[in-house]
């Protein structure tokens, strides 16, 4: 298992957030979840639990030993190797251990043999669970095990999960505080560069939810502007964020006002009408990401 507090990362999206809290708050997190963690006060034992919790494992300390021993009979946990010697014992510390052992070292050898339906409901639980807005990803560990699972599961990876445009200001006045409006550009960073000239086209075609965001005025402040699905049958939705009527639109000097939230909006929807009109296979192509930048440069102009 892997965990990351810096979820920006393009390799961290789907690693499990760290919780940080004390002992009181991490106790108070747990029974907010009904999740039973005996009387352990202990932060490291604590942050088990929340990372149990987080990874949907069931708490094993209301359980009678007779219960744990039932469990570990349906699991057909096998103790006789010489490397779980350790974990024989009728204790329930030696129980317990057990159980927990075989949580961290999961076996799926036999997922390949479910049917097809049943592999891709896997695929798209785990990919569902991507709730974040994703900026320039790399792919997902899931699609590096074997070449079965990478043509099966990245199609689905794209299309359920949402991708973050990021624009960047670019000015050859940005060190001044009052910019000429005339040199307002924006630009597309150079991990989001990598991640559409390395994405193969069919997999950018397979996107469904883009999510545009900018960053300008305040070096490293990123505002959310717009989100945009694209539906079936030519249906599409542009969302305007709740931030795109206030300071996050002043470009330079100027002051937003309905007209330039208008115009911005109307060059965005004209993108989205754009890809939603294409065939499934050709929904989105890389160039569609810099018509994005441009709509939202034209209405700043």
């Amino acid at each position: 298992m892997t965990f990351s507090g810096t979820r920006d990362n393009h390799d961290d999206y789907w690693k499990i957030d760290l919780y940080n809290g004390t002992a009181k708050e991490m106790r108070a997190w747990l029974e907010d979840r009904h999740y039973q963690v005996g009387a352990f006060k202990e932060k490291d034992r604590l942050d088990q639990c929340i990372l149990r919790s987080k990874l949907g494992r069931i708490s094993y300390y209301k359980h009678t030993n007779a219960e744990l021993r039932n469990l570990i009979a349906i699991r057909k946990i096998d103790t006789s190797a010489p490397s779980m010697q350790h974990y024989r014992g009728n204790t329930k510390e030696k129980l317990l251990a057990l159980l927990d052992y075989e949580d961290e070292h999961p076996k799926f050898e036999r997922f390949l043999q479910l049917p097809p339906e049943l592999r891709n409901k896997v695929y798209a639980y785990h990919y569902a669970d991507f709730r974040d807005r994703i900026y320039a990803p790399s792919q997902p560990p899931l699609s590096r095990i074997c070449r079965q699972l990478r043509r099966e599961s990245l199609p689905m990876f794209y299309a359920t999960c949402e991708f973050e445009l990021r624009l960047q200001r670019f000015s050859p006045s940005y060190r001044y505080s009052n910019p000429r409006p005339a040199t307002f550009r924006l630009t597309v960073g150079d991990r989001m560069l990598l991640f559409l000239h390395s994405t193969d086209p069919k997999h950018l075609a397979a996107i469904r939810r883009l999510h545009i965001s900018a960053s300008w005025k305040c070096p490293g402040k990123v505002w959310s502007l717009y989100r945009v699905c694209i539906g079936h049958g030519g249906e599409y939705t542009v969302e305007a964020d709740g931030a795109l009527a206030s300071a996050a639109l002043v470009a330079a000097a100027r002051s937003v006002t309905k007209g330039v939230e208008r115009r911005m909006t109307a060059a965005v929807e004209m993108v989205a009408a754009k890809i939603a009109a294409r065939p499934v296979e050709d929904k989105v192509v890389k160039d569609d990401f810099f018509e994005l930048r441009r709509a939202i440069e034209v209405g700043l102009k």
